[in-house]
């Protein structure tokens, strides 16, 4: 077994039935976590109710970057795309352009992104001046970093709120 060459690392699984799990880690620095069994809907569509709420509630990401205009904010608020199944060696992200439409093809999906995806990622690249894939793959990381802050945030606030209104009921 794979595991047995890494001796002192354990395998934990959080699990919630023989089918769904929360969290599976290996050791202090492996872990996968399911966010739909966390959050109450996808990334995408919380980001999507959030913006609805107005681009006003979102000023905090540019006290956190300084310098970002309301443009790169935009990008950043809608849902991005990553070539995943293209990003297969270290060598892509030294890749100074981003990879053609088709290589963002997602086999575990089965499917190609829009044009108009693909137009995002593009426009993303040339707003935040991507030198290389490096650079697209942190900005990504930094879009869901950005999303699950929020999100929690949002729920701490809105959970606090209520046990605030329950106490002074």
């Amino acid at each position: 077994m794979a595991l047995s060459k890494f001796p002192g690392h354990k395998l934990r699984i959080i699990g919630q039935g023989m089918e769904k799990y929360l969290t599976l880690s290996f050791g202090d620095y492996l872990v996968f976590k399911d966010s739909l069994m966390f959050l109450h809907g996808s990334l995408a569509s919380l980001g999507d109710n959030l913006l609805a709420a107005g681009i006003e509630h979102f000023h905090w990401i540019k006290e956190d970057y300084p310098g970002m205009t309301e443009e790169m904010l935009s990008l950043l608020l809608r849902k991005g795309v990553y070539p995943y199944d293209y990003m297969d060696s270290w060598d892509r992200f030294y890749e100074e352009q981003l990879p053609s439409k088709d290589r963002f093809y997602n086999k575990l999906r089965e499917s190609d992104i829009s044009v108009e995806d693909y137009d995002h990622a593009q426009k993303v690249c040339k707003a935040f001046k991507c030198k290389n894939l490096y650079n697209y793959h942190q900005l990504y990381l930094l879009c869901m970093r950005t999303a699950f802050k929020f999100y929690f945030w949002f729920s701490l606030s809105l959970s606090t709120f209520v046990m605030k209104s329950c106490i002074n009921s």
